[in-house]
């Protein structure tokens, strides 16, 4: 089953990822998942107050932590929608 057809559509289904097949040895931490097919934009908060845009590509998510935040304990995922509305809201840790 497509896992956009398993999410409701205020839902934030991503987890963090962590892979270490990086040629320099450096960890590489991503966030992966679906949204729910309101959340038109998402955003990442991280803990020093920086937020960034998060690409959706039809419901799909797949974004690197850069490494100055690989120690961040948590993270805010906030999803909103086509009118800039906060729909989701979701801390990753």
């Amino acid at each position: 089953q497509d896992q956009r057809e398993r999410v409701v559509p205020d839902e934030l289904m991503i987890h963090p990822g962590l892979q270490n097949e990086a040629r320099d040895g450096k960890p590489l931490v991503t966030l992966n998942g679906v949204v729910g097919s309101a959340i038109a934009r998402l955003e990442l908060e991280y803990e020093d107050g920086t937020v960034v845009p998060v690409p959706v590509t039809e419901q799909f998510v797949l974004f690197e932590i850069p490494p100055e935040h690989h120690a961040d304990k948590r993270v805010v995922l906030v999803g909103r929608d086509a009118g800039g509305t906060v729909v989701a809201r979701r801390v990753v840790s």
